[in-house]
């Protein structure tokens, strides 16, 4: 008993100091955790709240002003948690968010919303708003930093953490050998047998003093010393999961469990400097789920996680073990292909990711359909920088946003120049309703047998200082994905309201205005609100109106457009479905849908003059609309043929070039003839 006694305590002091290290490493794991998701939280309300602020900013709409107050709250709740952090330079840069918040804050309260006539719509200034978003992003970019500086904090941490670790088994060892010595002496028998297992813990502590956890003792003794060496392979495999824990917190997304950003720029650095000057190359591919957006502001952002959750699945079933599939934030993914022998093989990968995008996501027992955009760039002899690579393929990405999404696309080096005019274009865009450079101008709607005009499309023109007037397929897909799209079909919706109520003064009051309303616009939570204060504005009787969308802008969120369409449907303002027979086309969704109007995409009316066409097609969808009770419009009418062909079908209405092209309101007023109704004829 004499020489067992020294032996527990060395044991005990061993597994004290061996608890001491685990409990280090669970604290830190526990804090790194707690740390980087509030930090997550906070960057996602600080963009919701720009969001919300520039909205009211430029349109002085009160519900956006509630929704920026409601996420404001958020905010003010996560700064006030100063106690989250304890190093100086992390509290410094904590604190040097909360100045251009305030000031952030005090310019959305101090603003206050033009009274114009009954036409114009609330706007901010100039300087108010440039004011907002840079305060937002200095807010933005120091938690960023704050961020990146928590980073290397963790990885200082964990440094430290081992370092401690094998000082904590040097000392342990030391104690258990000193404790064995004892014992041996005072049992008097220091033999063979007792110093090859010393030697053997000698070992393990100096390999573990040199950071290899994986080392094991292997004691055959049936002594007291075979229970030291199990308790020292327990704490090694104990210590070595709770720093591949750390290790896995530190670099992995925690919403999919995908390589988050650093990970994957290091394995991108290693993969370019492992194949520099050899014949294989590097691709990286950015993957944007188009869409998103809308299913997190029209279902939640719980459906959003969802939906981001589900798409990484889909994706990594598609993709080689070998390749990183990353998500770097929000909706966006990277993929890391090493090895590429060309072209075909990076746009192979892409094409497989966009595909795993093609059946609809359940979220809320709601069938939801997103597709992917993708943008691929490929190593050169000359790529030295992971980060370049990343930046290359982002901006081929949104090069395929820009040409109408759900595609693939490589970078080209001239993607630089037009980056930045896409950025030019997008800040003179957000001034274009200040600086009154937009105008509407309107294309007539005929009746195919008369003539008369019996409505007009209110379409959106932007006369741009510099460049004259610039094509819609320019502006407005850069305005429908920054959002900026809100603002501006709300000013469309405005302008062709009351230029329908002047019609009506004039004595054409039984000529209608449709107004397109996008996919954004439909789903923004004031949509409602605005239709009806349009109406109320001008004056326009609600059956003076129609509201055209198209199918795909509906089935994005079908359950939420649905029941806005029905409420205001239910005013009395009627729905036409735009581009009919492109997309979609479902019947169920015809059926679903509370829409009074069918419009017949341009590529079937142009169609019907082609040699080889068979017009069986636009029959039924004429008959279709018949046995619907819907009113039908045959779009992008050129031709005369064109025209006898639609009447013979007895399609009611059409439009086109044959009858009359866009033009300002004026031109229209003159055609309306002030007052005696107007007939076209091709």
């Amino acid at each position: 008993m004499a020489a067992i006694a020294p032996l527990l305590v060395g044991a005990g002091l061993w597994v004290a100091l061996q608890a001491d290290s685990a409990s280090d490493y669970r604290r830190l794991a526990s804090e790194v955790a707690r740390e980087s998701d509030d930090s997550l939280a906070l960057l996602q309300e600080l963009k919701h709240a720009e969001d919300f602020g520039l909205q009211y900013l430029r349109t002085g709409q009160r519900q956006h002003l509630r929704d920026f107050r409601r996420t404001a709250t958020q905010i003010d709740h996560h700064l006030a948690q100063l106690n989250r952090y304890d190093e100086p330079g992390e509290i410094i840069a904590f604190l040097s968010i909360r100045r251009p918040w305030r000031f952030a804050k005090h310019e959305v309260a101090a603003f206050r919303p033009r009274r114009g006539d009954a036409h114009s719509i609330p706007g901010s200034t100039v300087e108010l708003d440039e004011a907002f978003e840079g305060d937002l992003h200095s807010a933005s970019g120091g938690l960023e930093r704050l961020m990146a500086g928590s980073q290397q904090e963790v990885a200082h941490d964990l440094a430290a953490s081992k370092r401690a670790a094998r000082l904590n088994w040097l000392l342990g060892l030391s104690a258990v050998a000193v404790a064995v010595l004892l014992a041996a002496l005072l049992a008097g028998r220091l033999s063979k047998s007792l110093v090859r297992p010393l030697e053997q813990l000698a070992r393990a502590a100096r390999s573990l003093a040199a950071g290899n956890l994986d080392h094991r003792v292997a004691i055959d003794s049936t002594s007291e010393l075979n229970e030291v060496g199990g308790t020292f392979n327990a704490m090694a495999e104990a210590l070595e999961r709770q720093r591949e824990e750390l290790e896995r917190q530190a670099f992995t997304d925690s919403l999919t469990g995908l390589a988050n950003r650093a990970l994957f720029e290091d394995r991108a650095r290693h993969a370019l400097q492992r194949l520099a000057g050899g014949g294989q190359r590097v691709a990286v591919l950015v993957l944007d789920v188009d869409g998103f957006k809308l299913v997190n502001d029209g279902l939640g952002h719980s459906s959003g996680d969802a939906l981001l959750r589900h798409a990484a699945e889909r994706m990594t079933g598609v993709l080689r073990p070998s390749d990183t599939l990353a998500r770097l934030g929000s909706d966006e993914f990277a993929v890391l292909l090493e090895n590429v022998r060309g072209l075909d093989d990076a746009l192979g990968t892409a094409e497989r990711m966009r595909e795993a995008f093609r059946d609809p996501f359940i979220l809320k027992g709601t069938e939801v359909v997103v597709s992917a955009s993708v943008g691929i760039a490929m190593s050169t002899d000359s790529t030295r920088d992971e980060a370049e690579l990343l930046r290359r393929a982002d901006m081929a990405m949104y090069r395929v946003k820009q040409h109408g999404r759900n595609g693939c696309e490589f970078f080209d080096p001239a993607m630089d120049d037009q980056a930045a005019d896409r950025l030019a274009m997008l800040n003179a865009l957000r001034r274009a309703v200040e600086r009154d450079e937009l105008v509407v101008h309107y294309q007539p709607i005929v009746d195919l047998e008369t003539g008369d005009v019996l409505a007009a499309e209110a379409l959106l023109r932007w006369n741009r200082p510099g460049h004259g007037l610039v094509s819609p397929v320019e502006f407005i897909p850069l305005a429908e994905e920054t959002g900026v799209i809100v603002s501006l079909g709300e000013w469309v919706l405005n302008e062709a309201c009351a230029e329908a109520r002047r019609w009506g003064r004039s004595g054409v009051s039984d000529v209608v205005v449709t107004v397109n309303v996008s996919a954004r616009q439909l789903l923004d939570p004031s949509f409602e609100a605005v239709v009806a204060k349009a109406l109320t504005s001008s004056g326009l009787k609600s059956s003076g109106l129609v509201l055209e969308v198209t199918e795909s802008s509906v089935i994005q969120n079908a359950d939420v457009a649905v029941a806005k369409l029905d409420r205001i449907s239910a005013t009395g303002v009627r729905i036409a479905l735009d581009d009919f027979g492109e997309g979609y086309s479902s019947l169920s969704h015809l059926r679903q849908l509370p829409i009074d109007i069918l419009k017949i995409a341009r590529p079937f009316v142009r169609e019907l003059t082609e040699d080889d066409h068979d017009p069986a097609l636009v029959r039924g969808i004429i008959e279709l609309a018949r046995s619907l009770g819907l009113r039908l419009v045959a779009e992008g009418i050129e031709y005369p043929e064109q025209q006898a062909i639609l009447r013979a079908f007895d399609c009611p209405l059409g439009q086109g070039f044959l009858f009359a092209r866009p033009m300002e309101a004026e031109q229209l007023r003159e055609m309306l003839g002030e007052g005696r109704g107007a007939q076209v004829t091709g």
